[in-house]
């Protein structure tokens, strides 16, 4: 199992907001130098000219976009100013189920969670193994242990394809983590269309908090990280649980509902 060596150079989608901005921050904190991807050049701009250390790259790229994927994936690929950590941050939701949603929608979700991180890792992967060095963190989210849908669906795939990859990079120096984060509180719910108030206090875990449990994971050694002492208890409980009590816990502790206009 490949260790992390805490590298010169991180790539981080979805780098202006939640998760992908939090680690952003940290890792310019710990002296990284950053390529920042997103959709959003003004918000790119800000970010880079905000964080210690530099100057950041920024790289404008649309990841339910094959041709805004396709940069990321040849920036990846450049033995040049070489990214050694990935952080597959990026992430859509919908507001409603499978097939109340418009399909476009559903498309452009299974494009940044599933298309994206399956092209970027391949693209890091293979240019890490060459270049005997690299990490790759992608980030689930508790969905795909303890929800149904084509979100849950999206982040269960990202679970086993990341469990897949650190098997499949085992022998070369190149750390895998997968980050399975429960309830964070980032603009995720709100730019998805849905009402998350109903979700229990001690639920909530913060983009901050979610980093700094990655990141000691990663430099571990560890393939998987649960992040928040809660859901270290709440998840192998569920994952022992039939689907329908799944369900219900969940809907228990932290029902979701379409926002109302």
């Amino acid at each position: 199992m490949a260790t992390a060596d805490m590298s010169s150079r991180a790539l981080v989608t979805g780098a202006t907001s939640g998760i992908g901005r939090a680690f952003a921050v940290e890792l310019a904190r710990r002296g990284h130098a950053l390529v920042l991807v997103a959709r959003d050049e003004a918000r790119l701009r800000q970010l880079a000219g905000e964080l210690p250390g530099g100057p950041h790259e920024i790289l404008i790229a649309d990841l339910a976009d094959e041709h805004g994927c396709g940069q990321v994936e040849l920036r990846l690929e450049r033995d040049q100013d070489a990214v050694d950590l990935l952080v597959n941050a990026a992430g859509l939701g919908t507001s409603g189920g499978y097939p109340d949603v418009d399909l476009e929608q559903e498309e452009s979700q299974l494009s940044v969670n599933v298309t994206a991180v399956l092209r970027l890792g391949w693209a890091a992967a293979r240019a890490m193994r060459r270049r005997r060095r690299g990490a790759i963190v992608n980030i689930a989210s508790t969905a795909a242990i303890w929800s149904v849908g084509t979100y849950a669906a999206s982040k269960a795939w990202v679970v086993k394809a990341t469990q897949g990859l650190a098997v499949s990079l085992a022998g070369d120096p190149v750390a895998v983590l997968c980050v399975i984060p429960g309830f964070t509180r980032t603009e995720f719910h709100s730019r998805s269309g849905v009402d998350n108030s109903g979700v229990s206090s001690w639920l909530w875990l913060s983009p901050e908090s979610v980093v700094r449990d990655a990141l000691n994971a990663l430099a571990a050694g560890r393939t998987e990280c649960v992040p928040g002492r809660q859901y270290r208890i709440l998840v192998p409980i569920a994952r022992l649980l039939p689907t329908g009590a799944r369900k219900a816990l969940l809907r228990q502790l932290a029902p979701l509902r379409p926002a109302r206009d």
